[in-house]
């Protein structure tokens, strides 16, 4: 059996973002978010779906830019010089 699809308003679709209304409405516009889908005369809805894959393809990775870690050591330095600089 097939399963209905989540729907979410233009709040929820804020929230989830942490975003304004206004903001999630002008990032449809501009074709950077995905449109959402007319559901009867005024309201309309973003497939939950839709909006997951978004997200994940926008994420930024969780690597660092410069190649070194997050203390700011380079890869196997573990020397006390390294760390008084921060």
């Amino acid at each position: 059996m097939n399963e209905i699809e989540q729907m979410l308003t233009d709040r929820e679709v804020a929230q989830v973002l942490k975003m304004s209304r206004s903001s999630i409405w002008r990032l449809a516009r501009l074709g950077k978010l995905p449109n959402p889908v007319k559901v009867g005369l005024t309201a309309s809805r973003w497939k939950q779906s839709e909006l997951k894959t978004w997200i994940e393809s926008t994420s930024p990775k969780c690597e660092s830019p410069t190649g070194r870690n997050p203390a700011g050591l380079q890869n196997g330095d573990t020397s006390e010089e390294s760390t008084d600089e921060l």
